[in-house]
């Protein structure tokens, strides 16, 4: 369906002081093309305050619905991921180079025991930072090819949903295990600066005050402040019984991707009561 016809038609649902969006993506099935259109008020930018599809049909409630909720999961789906996903995206090549340079200077710095076992676990801990970091990435790109497919053809199939549904659903999973691993290694990290600030060891000035720096981020208040604060608002509280391990992984994600349904659940309820045709 063309989308300056679209754009003509939609204009009859459209209510005083009220703007209007043809979505960039239509849904397809097949033979047929749906496109929809949001209405939203200039006092209330972030949500919409109404909704039409086109070309208009005689549809039951359940057809509305079935459309309705493709439209909703792709495009909330998208969103989602530029608003809680993109900037944490964005650090992942600077953290990779930091716990790698850290890897190695104290690797260099280690020149007994006690401070070969604290090494030793800084090291558990980084790489496991480093292992959510690839994954991470990895299913980032996966949202990408996705998106990139949505740019290049401007229509979506329940397929490209169900590709997309699935991936997301393991991004919360990733941030929290970080998070709540990076959480319980604050001691841990704190011993090791001590130790660090009173013997740097063999290490040149500038790398003795990087490392320094380095692990005063991962253990001052302030980052045990936001850890904590981050952990108690973007999670379940029963997530934070589960630690922060690969082992964690299945049970958080069975979790995961029923919170994301009962999101979209609701999503979908809200937007059918704002359909306008």
């Amino acid at each position: 369906m063309d989308k300056l016809v679209v754009e003509k038609e939609a204009k009859k649902y459209k209510r005083f002081f009220e703007k209007y969006t043809v979505m960039p993506f239509a849904y397809t099935e097949r033979t047929n093309t749906w496109m929809l259109v949001e209405y939203k008020k200039p006092t209330n930018k972030e949500q919409a305050s109404g909704f039409s599809i086109f070309p208009e049909k005689q549809m039951t409630l359940e057809e509305k619905e079935e459309i309705m909720s493709h439209f909703a999961s792709v495009f909330g789906g998208l969103l989602r991921i530029r608003k809680n996903i993109l900037h944490r995206i964005r650090v992942t090549e600077e953290i990779t180079r930091t716990l790698e340079r850290m890897n190695q200077l104290l690797s260099n710095w280690a020149d007994d025991e006690e401070k070969g076992k604290l090494v030793y676990d800084f090291k558990q801990f980084s790489n496991f930072v480093l292992w959510c970091q690839k994954e991470k990435n990895d299913k980032f790109q996966l949202t990408q090819q996705i998106e990139q497919k949505l740019f290049k053809t401007y229509s979506f199939t329940a397929e490209d949903r169900k590709c997309l549904t699935e991936v997301i659903p393991h991004f919360d999973v990733i941030v929290y295990l970080q998070m709540k691993r990076q959480e319980e290694q604050l001691e841990s990290n704190c011993n090791l600066l001590e130790v660090f600030r009173k013997d740097k060891g063999n290490l040149s000035k500038e790398d003795a005050s990087y490392a320094e720096k380095i692990l005063d981020t991962y253990c001052n208040e302030e980052a045990e402040r936001t850890l904590s604060q981050v952990l108690e608002k973007e999670f379940l509280p029963s997530w934070r019984e589960l630690p922060g391990s690969i082992d964690s992984y299945k049970e958080l994600l069975e979790s995961s991707k029923e919170q994301y349904s009962n999101r979209e659940k609701a999503d979908l309820a809200f937007n059918l009561s704002v359909l306008r045709n």
